[in-house]
């Protein structure tokens, strides 16, 4: 784990928001860390793209947005008190008109939410895709100030 991780973990469990982001490109390394932090803190790591995905299959396009908020609410009762999210891809998909970063926050009210983030982190914002992007997302610094971020490099 990058060594500066447990202490930010640590300084978010009493915090409002327990998130703590994992930003990095993709094969930056966040899923290797994420695996890392399960192993040590014996927390559950979920799949978020697999988990909607999957549960979404037989459900009709016009009840998707309910069945993703069911699926959401079901990681909050997880009687573990941190979670691990990797591959949240799917919250950014422009057909279901999410806000990832909102969902992630609520979720880490009740939890210490350590989540991968697909992007990057620059003077102070939080990015997901190229602005040309459909998926395209920024988080002005205001929007993020109340959580901990951990931006991978560039190579890994």
């Amino acid at each position: 784990m990058l060594p500066n991780l447990q202490k930010k973990i640590s300084d978010v469990k009493n915090r409002y928001y327990k998130l703590l982001l994992v930003v990095g490109k993709h094969s930056s390394g966040k899923t290797t860390i994420l695996k890392k932090i399960q192993q040590k803190m014996q927390c559950p790591l979920f799949n978020l793209n697999y988990e909607i995905s999957n549960k979404l299959h037989d459900v009709p396009r016009n009840d998707w947005d309910m069945h993703i908020n069911l699926i959401i609410g079901e990681l909050s009762s997880v009687k573990d008190q941190q979670i691990l999210i990797d591959n949240i891809e799917i919250l950014f998909s422009p057909e279901f008109n999410l806000k990832p970063l909102q969902i992630l926050k609520r979720l880490s009210r009740t939890h210490v939410v350590i989540a991968s983030w697909p992007g990057s982190y620059s003077d102070g914002q939080l990015f997901h895709g190229d602005i040309m992007d459909d998926e395209y997302f920024i988080a002005k610094s205001a929007e993020i100030e109340d959580i901990e971020i951990c931006a991978l490099p560039v190579n890994g």
